[in-house]
Formats: C-alpha cells, structure tokens, sequence
C-alpha cells in the first residue's frame, strides 16, 4: 500500500483540522499499514468495508474505507458520521474504535459483526413469519429510540445497514446520512436515502423530522413479511409516486395486530404516525418482554453459525470474492435536494391503511 501523501487541497485540510477535533480515547491513531486486510464484506456509494486483523493486538475490527469529501457537504457528512459513532454506546449500535485519514481516505475501524446483514439474512430466508419479523423490529426499535433519544435522525434504515452479532442480534450501522445534534421536534428538508424507503413527506419536498425513521419501520417490517418492499417500480420516480398514491395491500395471513402496527407505522401524515415507544405499546409486542429484549437475553431466531474470527461465510459472496484492497473507492455519496416532482400534489388518505380501508 502506497503511504506517500499528496499535497491536501484547501477542504483536505479543513477536514484534517476538523478530525483532530472529534478525539477518541486512544494513545496514537492507527496507519493504513497497521492493518491486514482478509476480506470485502460490502461496498456501495460510500466506499466499502474491510474484514482487517490488526497487526498489534492481533484482533478482528471492520475497515470501513471512503473518500475524503471534496465539497462542504461531504465534509460535513463525514464529520456528522464520526460524531454519530462517537457519541453512541449502544449494544444495539455498531461500535467504532478508532478512526484516520490517509492517502485521501477515511478509514473507520468498527467492530466485525460475523453475522452478516440483514439483507442477506432476509435473501436466503425470503420471508419471516410475525414471531421473527416481531423479534428483529423490537431490536431495530430499540436501537432507533436510543438514536432519537440522543437527538440523532437516521434517515438511512434498511435492511442492508442492519447488521448480526454472532449471537444473532441485530445493530444499526452506516450513518452516512444521519443527522447530529438534531432534537425531536426540529425539522429539514434534504432528500436523501434509499427511494423504496423515503417517506411521502419527504418525497413531497416538506420539512420532516423523526418521524421518517418510522415510516422506514414499516417498509422494513412489509419487506420481512414479505420478501418485496410495499411500494415499487421501475424507476425511482415511478417507486416515489407509488409511495405517495398507491395503496398498500397487508401482507397475506396477517394478524389484527400485525395489520395495526404496519397501518400506525405507515400513517402518511407524519404528525399522526405511531411514536417508538407508543409502537412498543401496540398488542404485536404483547408477547416481548422490553427488558430482557434490551439486555439481549432472548434467543435470536437464526443464530449465525461462525467457525472462527475470519469466518465470513454469512456475507454476500459478491463482496467476499473481491480482491481486499482500499483502492479504488467509489466516491461518498451526499444527501441532495432535488426538484421535487411531486410538487403540488397531496393525498387524501390519512394513512395508507386507511386508503385500503376505503376512507378517503
């Protein structure tokens, strides 16, 4: 690996500055070189992330590498995602170690989670059924109340940033897109995350706060129960119009309680969607105990089966079978704000449940 810096632009060097604010408990930074790198185990917009031994204390961390931003966005984005990692001590939460920059990229040292994700869970499974679906959003909910509760939007939930522990507990990851120091009850405007999963008020273009991570609940609950999310098409406006106007069909064999949380879940006006801790409420979750949920005491319904620390046989083999170099790395992306084309239009429907229902 090629350690020779080149000369930092003006942004470079801010965001060298601005890194050296965000201390962590560490006596010196880690090196590129300080690092043995095993296996890809995912890549997309941001970068990727590398399965990694540390030469020091032999241990197994993930390397998730992107490119150091270039415009004030990006800056801020990487910044807000170090910050996001910083602040959060969750056993429901991905964990950073330590973080550096070099030969123009950032390098996050996270924890490896063998478990895989939940995408690729889901991919092998197709489906859950209400127990397991209940299970894995009880989990996600807590890790989610834990981020608003510590003023952070998440903005990006899907089943791809879920990751499994090797118990088979879930953690939320990637914040790419998260907002910091964002209180509940404040609110803004940027679209960003994936469109299947954007919620219709930020579709439309309005101001919005946490209440989008709700929406994203349901859309992943559908997609458990399902194996496809609610709402599609062929493109991404074509996906953002069916958001807006299509009406959801509950997923076949649902329960009553089943149908309430996604309908409570999936309101299209977000002032009257559920809160986290009313949906903990709601009769599906009759059966979880909160507490013993939140201290990670009950049995996850598919423990991974791990052999050893390298083992990665619960990822995607598309990333595996890649060549486990930093380079090259696809730029991080940034949330953006675009013309919306749903400008002027407005639902009638209080919620999509309803919709179904037939009130208008």
């Amino acid at each position: 690996m090629n350690l020779e810096e080149e000369p930092m632009s003006n942004d470079e060097l801010k965001l060298a500055a601005e890194l050296d604010k965000l201390t962590i408990d560490r006596s010196e930074s880690a090196k590129p070189n300080d690092f043995r790198l095993i296996k890809v185990v995912g890549r997309g917009g941001y970068g990727k992330v590398i399965l990694a031994r540390k030469n020091v204390d032999n241990k197994i961390y993930a390397l998730k590498v992107i490119n150091k931003p270039r415009n004030e966005s990006n800056l801020q984005a990487a910044i807000d995602e170090i910050k996001v990692f910083k602040h959060v001590n969750s056993p429901f939460i991905c964990q950073m170690f330590d973080y550096f920059e070099a030969n123009r990229k950032i390098y996050f040292v996270l924890e490896f989670l063998p478990g895989g994700d939940l995408f690729t869970l889901m991919a092998k499974k197709e489906t859950f059924d209400e127990d397991e679906t209940r299970f894995y959003l009880a989990q996600i909910v807590i890790g989610l109340e834990y981020l608003h509760n510590s003023d952070i939007i998440y903005r990006d939930l899907k089943a791809e940033n879920v990751l499994i522990d090797k118990h088979g507990n879930l953690k939320l990851t990637d914040f790419g897109l998260a907002k910091f120091n964002f209180p509940i009850g404040s609110k803004t405007q940027t679209r960003c995350g994936t469109a299947e999963c954007q919620a219709p008020e930020m579709i439309k273009g309005r101001p919005y706060g946490h209440e989008i991570d709700i929406w994203a609940i349901g859309i992943l609950a559908v997609y458990m129960l399902t194996g496809a999310p609610p709402f599609t098409g062929e493109t991404k406006k074509e996906v953002r119009l069916s958001i807006v106007k299509t009406k959801l069909t509950y997923p076949e064999g649902s329960s009553e309680s089943c149908k309430e949380a996604l309908c409570l879940t999936l309101k299209r006006i977000p002032e009257k969607r559920v809160t986290l801790s009313e949906f903990k409420k709601l009769d599906f979750f009759d059966s979880i105990d909160w507490t013993l949920m939140e201290m990670q005491k009950l049995k996850p319904p598919f423990p991974p089966e791990i052999s050893d620390d390298e083992d990665v046989s619960q990822f995607d083999t598309y990333f595996t079978d890649m060549t486990p170099t930093v380079s090259p790395c696809k730029t991080v992306r940034k949330p953006t704000q675009k013309k919306d084309p749903f400008e002027g239009f407005d639902s009638n429907a209080d919620s999509i449940g309803d919709a179904v229902n037939g009130k208008q």
